[in-house]
């Protein structure tokens, strides 16, 4: 029996940094895709000898029906080396976005993918390329999607970070402690150095939890810290949060470059520069798992359609 074209089993790519971080962060995704499109291919640039030489020919090749990409450099090789339908998720610009050669090379990459769709987490990243990159496909979608997990039972503070970013939220952290707004003890998780950790937060009583399974990392107390200083794009565990109901403490600048006014949620200050989070059941939707995965899968239709 001959194979026609027709009947050629779709190609659906998924790029990331590792193909791990694909698993990780996008999981929920990945299976709705596989099970509304067909199956997808995760790979990523760093996954060992080889690896990135073998994805840049792939992408050169342009034989997939559709690359999904996420992570900034990621994205970076994706739109210069692919010429195949892409869908690109902009987790988040960061500081990045106030580097001139870092927005420079953005639009100009942009510029020479125009039928690129952009889905964008960050609301202030949103606001940035519509102003100047103003490409015809862009969206913004809030996040990765949250779900629900396990809350902990006492009203502790708790911070979700990585060690390779606590450093860049600590001041925020301690201007909210020495308000009085909230008290000890701080539960952290996410940190292994807790040697480091202790010497950023001086004078906080504070517990570390170090690394825990994905169902518990919200486990450890009952009001969640959303904190300034890293500049990402829509915090996974921020949509997690929201999607189990926790009581939020968010940093003004990061409720408002989150877009979160525009989701139908509201704050009242509770310190200078901290507020928490008022929402209610439109604003779990609009960040939900289920949500977001259906816009991407739509993005991702809408692409191949394209072709």
């Amino acid at each position: 029996m001959t194979t026609t074209a027709a009947d050629a089993p779709l190609r659906l790519l998924a790029v990331n940094d590792r193909a791990l971080y694909n698993r990780r962060y996008r999981g929920p995704l990945l299976d709705a895709l596989a099970a509304e499109i067909g199956p997808v291919d995760s790979r990523g640039f760093l996954d060992g000898p080889g690896a990135f030489l073998g994805l840049c020919v792939r992408l050169l090749a342009a034989r997939d029906d559709l690359v999904l990409s996420s992570n900034m450099k990621a994205n970076l090789l994706t739109l210069a080396l692919s010429r195949a339908p892409m869908v690109v998720i902009v987790n988040g610009m960061g500081r990045l976005r106030f580097r001139k050669g870092f927005r420079r090379l953005l639009l100009w990459l942009l510029g020479r993918r125009p039928a690129a769709r952009l889905l964008v987490q960050s609301y202030a990243d949103f606001r940035f390329l519509r102003r100047f990159a103003r490409p015809p496909r862009l969206q913004w979608v809030p996040g990765s999607g949250g779900r629900a997990k396990r809350v902990g039972a006492r009203p502790d503070p708790l911070l979700v970070q990585r060690d390779g970013k606590i450093g860049l939220v600590a001041e925020d952290v301690r201007r909210l402690f020495a308000s009085g707004a909230v008290g000890p003890p701080l539960v952290v998780t996410g940190c292994r150095d807790e040697e480091r950790l202790r010497r950023l937060l001086p004078g906080i009583p504070l517990q570390a939890t170090g690394y825990v399974a994905a169902e518990d990392i919200l486990a450890g107390g009952g009001v969640f810290l959303q904190p300034s200083g890293y500049g990402e794009g829509f915090p996974h565990t921020l949509a997690d949060a929201i999607a189990s109901g926790m009581e939020i403490l968010i940093s003004d600048r990061e409720f408002l470059r989150y877009g979160l006014h525009r989701l139908g949620a509201g704050r009242s200050p509770v310190s200078a520069g901290w507020s928490r989070l008022t929402y209610g059941a439109a604003l779990q939707q609009a960040t939900g798992a289920e949500a977001i995965n259906r816009q991407v899968v739509a993005a991702c239709r809408a692409a191949m359609a394209e072709g």
